[in-house]
């Protein structure tokens, strides 16, 4: 039972992931076509339909070939006739006519829009490739060749709008969130956007003025006590008179900077930019070790972003 609590603990408490990824950043770069992204045109006949293949590989080359043998397996089987497909994808390696296959005979098929683009990372292209393909191998199709709608991007510039929207929105929310916060604890708010330094500062400097000037007020309190208590000396009556201006004094600066600091502090938490954090924890299992039964540990992990 105890090691389910401490699992619930791990869980609730500390998995709490700070590496936040931009959900808009599939948005970064090149725009993507709209036949691309859910946009496939219409054919104008019924001899041929369209379709998209997609190849990925870390040469951009070899992406294209692979979405190009993924045309043609398809495509191949619509063929009345016996295709070595390994010949096939041979001729496409050495670059020859993607559209035909020997002097007599063509593959039913037709490139009409082409797209690459490199992911996030840098790592890896991925090609996209448009096709006709005949609806049988033994109609000839009647394609349409003058397609002109492969570069664009209207339905790719209005997701990338409402996920900008959706990102001002989230970002207004945080801001809110972080007002509400630091008006009842002065800087935690920054804290939650991620300064800590400000946010510590400002939460000890405010205890610390708010401190001083309730000690100062008090302080000024009694100095009054002292100049109305009965039988006291000359001497001590005018040291309270002088010191309870200055114990005055002291407690308004102190609460006039509290109150300053603790506007800037709300205009603080509100305007600050979220901090993009680099590091995520997560419980994770250990083993255990010089045991044979495939014992773990429950255990704390951690991953930094460089």
């Amino acid at each position: 039972m105890k090691n389910y609590i401490l699992t619930i603990i791990l869980f609730v408490g500390i998995v709490y992931c700070y590496a936040q990824d931009n959900p808009c950043a599939k948005y970064d770069g090149r725009p993507m076509p709209d036949w691309i992204i859910g946009a496939t045109p219409e054919p104008h006949n019924n001899t041929y339909y369209y379709k998209v293949f997609e190849g990925s590989n870390s040469d951009r080359e070899v992406a294209r070939n692979m979405a190009i043998k993924k045309a043609f397996q398809q495509a191949i089987t619509f063929i009345d006739a016996t295709v070595n497909s390994a010949d096939v994808f041979a001729a496409i390696e050495k670059g020859g006519n993607l559209n035909v296959l020997s002097d007599t005979y063509h593959i039913p098929i037709y490139f009409t829009c082409e797209f690459s683009k490199k992911t996030p990372d840098g790592t890896q292209w991925i090609y996209w490739i448009l096709c006709q393909i005949a609806i049988k191998g033994n109609v000839v199709p009647q394609f349409d060749t003058h397609f002109t709608d492969c570069n664009t991007h209207d339905i790719w510039d209005k997701q990338k709008e409402e996920c900008l929207k959706g990102i001002k929105k989230a970002e207004q929310n945080k801001n809110a969130k972080a007002l509400a916060i630091s008006l009842f604890l002065p800087g935690v708010g920054q804290m939650t956007k991620g300064h800590y330094v400000e946010g510590s500062l400002t939460f000890v400097g405010e205890l610390a003025l708010l401190g001083a000037g309730v000690g100062t007020y008090f302080g000024a309190k009694k100095q009054t006590q002292i100049m109305n208590s009965y039988g006291i000396d000359y001497a001590t009556y005018q040291s309270a008179q002088k010191a309870k201006p200055i114990y005055q004094g002291v407690s308004y600066a102190c609460f006039g900077l509290a109150a300053v600091l603790y506007g800037v502090n709300l205009w603080r938490a509100y305007t600050l930019e979220p901090k993009r954090r680099n590091y995520a924890f997560y419980p994770t299992m250990i083993p255990v070790e010089n045991v044979t039964n495939n014992n773990y540990a429950l255990g704390l992990g951690a991953t930094i972003k460089f």
